[in-house]
């Protein structure tokens, strides 16, 4: 199985960002009109809890997938540190079975942990910001279905490492647009029957088992099978694997842990000291920008990604840099005129369609845009650097973490800031090390200036363009 990003992959990545968003441009008129700004904040408070279970992944899901590319790209064994020896053409089934037997192993048992958690400390923090489940109709039930759907999404999430670190991205893209119809059909239907917040999590529990049915059979193609079919995987096998990726999946789940208290933590914490309004305020406004935009922003960087892995074993430092830079300038060229749209168009669109919810003032977004850009662009930058299987950013990353979850808790706690606090906080302690740091490590290592990247970035996009003009004429 070759490892390659084609044409198709590409254009399956913008029609699944397409639907993706779309998705969520469609169902967002209808549950900021059809439910309360409470129910709007109880479910961000919701979406903000199951990042906070992505933390229990420990940077497995990660390793999975780029070990797997590895394999697939002629690697004979696996190394805690760098990359083995690679015969070109020559899968080794037998690492093939232990990584997939390993990752049902490790998966099973984290997304245990994850149920228990939630429905312990979990319940704890919804009962508090529900007022003892009274103030929004049903939140006990919808969040014991939320729990539960969690852990089913938890313990499938390697399906997806599967085909994204196959580099069949053209059917990870699919498994995703058949998923968001079925998310449609279910959230919609029910909204108009007035079933409420429970509308968004049963779609959000049902939807993802067509996701990972299809990446079931796109995956397990006649040839894999074959391949796997003779194979024995021992308790030792799963024992020494699991040792393997631990070795760095500690390090990428401090990073998650650190950057959960970079991106997520305002929010959690909001919803402790602000009303569930302003909460619904910070979750939409995160949803614009954080989740939609910047998705956006990074369709086609994150559908070139598995190249990087692939450049960096073949030792092809010109081709990391054309790939890094298509996709990276094409972020930053988005991501500029998506966040103006959403800081001076959105909230219009807001009170045309009459939402019981509003986004922060103009200031807030801003700053929160800006933050935002940088610290996707630093992330874009250290993709290099785990291509290479190394991790120097963690200590940083879980410092940096620290240090907004402080600085969160003492903006809600000693000042009447609000949210400008929130985010004014969060850019002051990423200005200070990781925005401007890890570009400037690849730009010393690769001995690239910055300007390099933008100039090649820009060829590569006009390049790209004309060559699509070209083929449709």
């Amino acid at each position: 199985m070759e490892i390659k990003i084609n044409k198709k992959d590409v254009v399956w990545g913008y029609i699944t960002m397409a639907f993706n968003y779309g998705t969520g441009l469609f169902t967002l008129p209808f549950i900021l009109s059809m439910l309360s700004a409470e129910e709007v904040g109880m479910n961000y408070l919701m979406l903000t809890i199951s990042n906070l279970v992505i933390l229990a992944d420990f940077g497995f899901s990660q390793q999975f997938g780029r070990n797997l590319t590895y394999i697939l790209s002629g690697a004979q064994s696996l190394q805690k540190e760098g990359i083995s020896g690679v015969k070109l053409g020559a899968i080794n089934y037998q690492l093939v079975a232990t990584l997939i037997k390993t990752a049902k192993f490790v998966y099973l048992r984290m997304s245990l942990l994850v149920l228990a958690g939630m429905l312990t400390l979990g319940t704890i923090y919804i009962y508090h910001v529900t007022q003892g489940f009274t103030n929004i109709p049903n939140s006990l039930l919808v969040w014991l279905l939320f729990s539960v759907s969690t852990f089913f999404n938890f313990y499938y999430k390697y399906y997806t490492t599967l085909l994204t670190g196959s580099a069949l991205m053209m059917e990870y893209n699919k498994s995703c647009i058949y998923s968001k119809i079925v998310y449609i059909a279910i959230c919609v239907g029910m909204l108009f029957l007035g079933c409420g917040l429970m509308s968004v999590v049963v779609a959000n529990f049902i939807s993802p088992f067509v996701q990972r049915y299809y990446s079931y059979i796109s995956f397990y193609t006649d040839e894999i099978k074959d391949g796997l079919r003779e194979q024995v995987v021992t308790a030792e096998n799963i024992r020494e694997m699991t040792s393997t990726l631990w070795f760095n999946a500690k390090k990428l789940g401090i990073i998650f842990v650190g950057q959960y208290g970079i991106s997520q933590s305002g929010i959690f914490f909001s919803g402790l000291f602000l009303s569930l309004e302003e909460v619904a305020a910070y979750g939409l406004m995160m949803q614009l920008i954080n989740n939609i935009l910047c998705s956006i922003s990074k369709s086609l960087f994150n559908s070139i990604s598995p190249l990087f892995s692939k450049d960096t074993i073949n030792h092809d430092i010109s081709q990391l840099i054309r790939h890094f830079s298509l996709g990276n300038f094409i972020f930053w060229c988005i991501f500029i005129v998506g966040s103006l749209m959403v800081i001076f168009v959105a909230p219009p669109v807001l009170d045309l369609i009459h939402s019981k919810s509003h986004l922060p003032s103009t200031l807030v977004m801003l700053v929160f845009s800006i933050d935002a850009l940088l610290d996707y662009n630093h992330a874009n930058f250290t993709y290099i650097l785990t291509a290479q299987n190394r991790f120097p950013f963690v200590k940083a990353d879980l410092i940096t973490g620290m240090a907004v979850v402080l600085i969160n808790l003492a903006t809600l706690y000693f000042t009447d800031w609000g949210l400008l606090g929130l985010v004014l906080g969060r850019l002051c302690v990423m200005l200070a090390y990781n925005d401007w740091k890890w570009p400037a490590v690849i730009c010393r290592e690769l001995n690239v200036p910055i300007t390099i990247f933008v100039k090649v970035g820009y060829q590569e996009t006009c390049y790209k363009l004309k060559m699509l003009i070209k083929n449709k004429k």
